[in-house]
């Protein structure tokens, strides 16, 4: 019995591995590894002038794979994708090859062979024709990306030129914390720097590596750019007291300065006749009011929010304390049913005790909003 629990255990601790491992890996990854692993495959690394294109793609297949174990789906695919560009450029090194070689021993033959002049010299020219289709190729195939350079020299000099920008474009990213304010930019400009680098380790060069490079400078410059507003954001909020002073200045910008009361942590915001008399309803026409509210509470999501509701002395006072607490609630489901956590929002209602303004007017049916922050 015993020796079976330890099996049970055993087989329970190896399903949630399993559970907890990768995801299936990508189409592309697959096709890439299916393409490596043909026996072809090392005709293809054989050939006269594909060894370097054929090593990018097998090192763009362990790079998809190392970020698919990390569990990076999207750098995996991406990473996929440029190894099979990169073998097919060496597949269409190799044909373009073979076909010359078929062209040469066209030519000896139509020189040492006259009765099968005109046959060879058809062959010929069909040959002529797959030998420019695969030059056309693999031009494209080593220029995409960016214009050609003149020797491997030329070309690395300009990648470390480009990935001194890369530099300076991820240390100004680094100064508004752009890896956690934008990440999705940040890391793929990361992971495009980081392969650059790792080739240019093994001495490689290549037009893709200076597109990766390029692309790697746009994505840290678009993070920078993205991650300032919510960089300054987070450094304000570390000053409480200036938080304080933005939310009182933006809430009378909206509120206007009279319906604005300072507190000592934060900001009493008065919102007049947002209901019409013994309703509990916001008023339509004033929705806007409750509008702007949530739109404070978004921006200041540090501040805790106390909803006091009011009435005029219209009416039975028991009638008003009910009233005005349904009115403080109804704001705080507006509040609420627009992403505001309930966590941070309190409601009380006071009913016809705390008159702002003339007994019976209807500028007392009304909420009050506090806004405030501790530390």
């Amino acid at each position: 019995m015993k020796a079976f629990s330890l099996i049970l255990t055993a087989l329970l601790a190896l399903s949630v591995l399993t559970a907890c491992g990768p995801a299936e890996k990508s189409r592309e990854l697959k096709e890439l590894e299916t393409i490596l692993q043909d026996p072809n495959a090392k005709d293809v690394r054989d050939a006269p002038g594909a060894s370097k294109p054929y090593r990018e793609a097998r090192q763009f297949r362990n790079l998809a794979l190392e970020a698919w174990q990390d569990g990076k789906d999207d750098v995996s695919i991406e990473y996929a994708i440029l190894g099979t560009l990169r073998y097919r450029t060496a597949a269409a090194i190799k044909e373009q090859t073979e076909a010359k070689t078929r062209l040469d021993a066209a030519n000896t033959n139509i020189e040492t062979n006259n009765p099968e002049v005109m046959a060879l010299t058809q062959e010929r020219n069909k040959l002529n024709q797959q030998v420019a289709q695969l030059e056309r190729q693999v031009n494209l195939a080593r220029q995409k990306g960016g214009g050609g350079f003149g020797t491997d020299t030329e070309l690395k000099n300009a990648i470390m030129a480009k990935m001194q920008d890369v530099d300076a474009a991820q240390k100004q990213a680094d100064l508004v914390e752009a890896k956690t304010h934008a990440p999705t930019e940040y890391n793929k400009a990361e992971n495009l720097e980081k392969s650059v680098r790792l080739m240019l380790g093994n001495n490689e060069a290549s037009q893709q590596m200076l597109t990766d490079a390029t692309e790697a400078h746009r994505l840290f410059l678009e993070a920078q750019k993205k991650a300032e507003p919510k960089y300054q954001v987070a450094v304000s909020k570390a000053n409480p007291e200036e938080r304080r002073s933005k939310l009182r200045a933006e809430a009378s910008g909206v509120y206007g300065g009279g319906n604005v009361v300072t507190e000592r942590l934060g900001a009493r915001i008065v919102m007049p006749a947002l209901f019409k008399p013994g309703e509990s309803s916001v008023n339509p026409s004033m929705k806007v009011m409750v509008d702007e509210l949530v739109k404070l509470a978004k921006t200041y999501d540090e501040f805790d929010i106390y909803v006091e509701g009011f009435t005029s002395k219209t009416g039975s006072a028991t009638e008003n304390l009910g009233l005005s607490q349904l009115r403080a609630n109804a704001v705080r489901d507006a509040l609420t049913s627009n992403g505001i956590k309930s966590s941070r929002i309190e409601t009380r209602g006071y009913g016809q005790d705390r008159l702002r303004f003339d007994a019976k007017s209807e500028q007392n049916e009304r909420v009050e909003v506090v806004m405030s922050r501790s530390n």
